[in-house]
């Protein structure tokens, strides 16, 4: 789809040339004897701290895999040695590969330390109420303000239709007879969007591509199982498309409306997994609960306190059908176009337009 001139002015900026503007990850090269685990976060990944300086934070994800071949790369790393770097994505410092034996090895591949963490631990940390719903038993939040929302489809719909190849032909390194590539991320959900920001108004950058997969002829209709299921569509486990990512981006968007943060799923998957008779399809998933988190049916509640523009938008980005759904560079273009930044700037201001323009390195 071509990219309007509107677009291309508000939210699409080329950033200099790799090696213009050097970062925190040039050069970067990672000796695990220097660095020691501050927190295992889970068990693949951990923060770690510089031995001789405190100050210094990184993320290292280590992938130990057995009987691979010697060409072969984990989702994740093809993922990124594909892609241009860009600002709304997550970007890794280094990757290294170690032969640890005839039969097995090791990935780590280090990222930045995004201090206000990933999009849960953030709205765990300043938007708790500190209390719990007593039929329910879940958390309860403080209201996120709107202009944080606005934020998140701005940046979450850049960062979309930037993997999805929508955005411009230069977002992947490598050439292809075929035509554009699609990167379908498949597990979008608050624990892969990292918070960032000093001021007021936060920045999302979507990360993890563990997932990962470009879209094929033949993988585009096939099923798959994996990711998170409960932020995943009504055509799971038909997943391989870019309607799925949409879908789930705007599950997202629901979880952060809704003061309980649950995902637009129509029933709760534990009180279900707790019962003594399932259908016979639950068999094939690896526990009721999971089986629950996919097939409950889908629906979008709508939420008081927020306005009929946003809502409309959370709407149309969770419709049942995938090809119903606006594409994100659709949701920029028609969706969100001016409206967001005119409600930003209502809302805070210069400050709250900030940071609002997709840089690609050339």
């Amino acid at each position: 789809m071509p990219v309007s001139k509107r677009l291309l002015t508000d939210y699409h900026k080329p950033s200099k040339k790799r090696g213009d503007n050097q970062d925190s990850s040039a050069d970067f090269e990672y000796n695990e004897k220097h660095w020691t685990t501050v927190n295992q976060i889970n068990k693949s990944v951990a923060l770690q701290r510089h031995r001789s300086n405190n100050s210094n934070l990184i993320i290292v994800k280590t992938i130990r895999r057995e009987n691979v071949g010697l060409t072969w790369q984990p989702s994740e790393l093809r993922a990124h040695t594909a892609m241009r770097p860009c600002n709304r994505i997550v970007q890794i410092f280094s990757h290294s590969r170690t032969e640890l034996d005839l039969f097995e090895v090791k990935i780590q591949i280090t990222f930045k330390h995004y201090p206000l963490g990933d999009l849960l631990q953030w709205r765990r940390t300043y938007m708790s109420t500190k209390r719990t719903d007593l039929v329910t038993a879940h958390q309860k939040y403080r209201p996120i303000p709107e202009s944080y929302l606005w934020r998140y489809l701005v940046h979450m719909s850049q960062a979309l239709a930037f993997i999805h190849g929508d955005l411009t032909q230069d977002a992947f390194t490598r050439s292809s007879s075929a035509g554009k590539h699609i990167l379908i991320h498949r597990d979008i959900k608050p624990e892969n969007i990292l918070v960032s920001g000093s001021g007021t108004y936060p920045s999302f950058s979507l990360t993890d591509f563990d997932c990962s997969t470009f879209q094929t002829p033949e993988n585009e209709n096939s099923r798959q199982r994996c990711g998170t299921y409960q932020w995943q569509g009504p055509e799971n486990p038909f997943i391989n498309t870019t309607a799925a990512d949409v879908w789930s981006m705007g599950a997202v968007l629901h979880w952060m409306m809704d003061l309980e943060g649950s995902p637009p799923i129509d029933g709760d998957p534990a009180a279900f997994a707790k019962g003594g008779d399932h259908p016979p399809a639950a068999s094939s998933y690896t526990s009721n609960l999971h089986y629950y988190r996919a097939a409950l049916p889908r629906r979008a509640k709508t939420f008081r306190g927020y306005t009929d523009e946003v809502t409309e938008i959370l709407l149309s980005i969770l419709k049942q059908y995938p090809e119903d759904r606006p594409s994100a560079v659709e949701i920029l273009q028609t969706r969100l176009g001016p409206t967001a930044r005119q409600m930003l700037r209502e809302a805070g201001g210069a400050a709250a337009v900030a940071d609002l323009d997709l840089e690609i390195d050339c």
